[in-house]
């Protein structure tokens, strides 16, 4: 059955939550919308449906379809909205620099001139005291600003309104600045060149950036030049300072920002990796994971994304680290998604002992079934691989055919990688019946031409081909 909006809201409170939750809604409702409380209380008790029922309908039977009852619907969507609410009031309250631009909206509202300025004066203060000004704290500066001119308008103070001017069109020029190139680096991260609207005037700020030395003061405009840079030109060359500085000043930065250099030097890393199988990206890769791992930046909200564990793993056996390996392949697996931890982990344990010479183990695992349609297309394609390398077999059309319809039938497997597997699935084919050099060949350029391809470098090792740089 689908996940009711309530029960998925429900879901997402924090153990320390739960408890102030319910205090927050009882103070909230005072007495009123009773139900709506009680469903509160069944539902975080984790009780079924027809428990739940019965504490809301005491002295009612329980129907044969309880979610059909339009007064349960009713008090469900009563519920619904206070949860929306109580994380909205959660994340105010996380919030400092929220707070601190909503009590001068109040105090200016309630014309407190003096709590006004002085409060004004300490959050300045404050927000200047930042080791390194991202584009959050010129938005701030420039919210400030513009809630101050507000304030010196109606109280008189017509002598200062030029240097707020001032200082207001500074801060919304390098708000605008920094979130234009950050936008601009999401875009070409993408390989989305031909988003014009997106690359608008990044030209003229580079241009800007060369011709005013007095902006190197705003370090992270440079740093986001060189990534631009480096993703438009394809000048790699920059990627070593780039990381460098990230893992220097990372402590400086906001977390979003952090993730978003990190997740860019990956991504290129990564395709250049499968373009060319070029083994220094591979290490270059390796070792930012590494600086990931130890400063959780492969978490997401606390858990760990199946792709990164894997991409992880897959990773550190390319480059041999083969101990490390299988120490993150445990020691991570609890930060996985519950719903998938024990496929996930069984699916790279069956990828380390194929790399470590162990294929009967491999096999063993590869030869179960997967729930995830993209662990089972990929634990299928291991398996013949497994068993054409080690044990010399060659009848596998009845079983490509059928991972083609499986292919077919899962709409759920992204386009992009559903493309990848098909390739895989014709080039196994063709390995198949490579028997003279012509043929083998040609597999070679093929496999080659495959733009990206994770697999290269194993059909090039059949091939007897060493995938040290590919010329295109």
């Amino acid at each position: 059955m689908k996940t009711r909006k309530v029960q998925e809201l429900i879901r997402a409170l924090e153990q320390h939550e739960t408890q102030r939750f319910i205090d927050w809604l009882t103070w909230d409702l005072a007495g009123k919308q009773e139900s709506t409380l009680i469903l509160a209380r069944q539902m975080l008790a984790d009780q079924p449906i027809e428990q739940i029922w019965t504490a809301l309908h005491p002295h009612k039977g329980v129907p044969a379809n309880p979610y059909a009852d339009s007064g349960l619907r009713r008090v469900e969507s009563q519920l619904v909205g206070k949860l929306e609410e109580f994380f909205a009031i959660e994340a105010f309250r996380q919030d400092e620099a929220n707070r601190h631009m909503k009590l001068l909206e109040a105090l200016n509202r309630r014309q407190a001139t003096h709590s006004f300025e002085d409060r004004y004066q300490k959050v300045v203060a404050q927000a200047d005291h930042l080791p390194l000004p991202d584009e959050q704290y010129h938005h701030f500066r420039y919210r400030i600003e513009r809630e101050r001119r507000a304030f010196l308008l109606k109280s008189g103070k017509k002598d200062k309104l030029p240097g707020n001017l001032t200082t207001l069109n500074l801060h919304a020029e390098m708000w605008w600045i920094h979130e234009k190139l950050r936008i601009a680096l999401i875009s070409l991260a993408r390989n989305n060149q031909s988003d014009s609207f997106g690359l608008l005037l990044i030209d003229e700020i580079l241009a800007l950036l060369r011709t005013f030395p007095d902006l190197t003061s705003f370090p992270l405009l440079i740093i986001y030049q060189d990534l631009l840079i480096l993703l438009r030109d394809n000048d790699i060359s920059l990627a070593p300072q780039i990381q460098d500085w990230l893992y220097a000043k990372q402590d400086l930065l906001s977390t979003d920002i952090v993730q978003d250099i990190y997740a860019i030097l990956h991504n290129r890393f990564l395709r250049l990796y499968h373009q060319d199988g070029d083994l220094c990206y591979a290490h270059s890769l390796w070792n930012l994971y590494q600086w990931a791992v130890s400063n959780d930046l492969l978490l997401l909200d606390g858990v760990l994304p199946p792709v990164r564990y894997r991409n992880l793993l897959g990773m550190g056996l390319v480059v041999g680290e083969k101990s490390l390996v299988f120490e993150y392949l445990h020691k991570l697996k609890r930060l996985l998604p519950k719903s998938c931890r024990e496929e996930e982990s069984r699916f790279n344990l069956g990828s380390y002992y194929s790399a470590t010479g162990e294929p009967d183990l491999a096999i063993r695992i590869f030869a179960q079934k997967f729930t995830d349609p993209f662990l089972e297309v990929s634990a299928r394609i291991k398996l013949l691989r497994l068993r054409y390398q080690c044990r010399g077999e060659r009848d596998f059309e009845g079983e490509l055919r059928s991972l083609e319809e499986y292919l077919c039938r899962h709409e759920e497997i992204r386009p992009e990688i559903k493309k990848h597997l098909y390739h895989e699935v014709k080039l196994f084919r063709q390995l198949l019946k490579a028997f003279t050099e012509p043929q083998r060949a040609r597999l070679v350029s093929k496999a080659k031409m495959i733009q990206p391809f994770s697999s290269r470098a194993w059909y090039l090792d059949q091939l007897k081909v060493q995938p040290e740089k590919f010329a295109f």
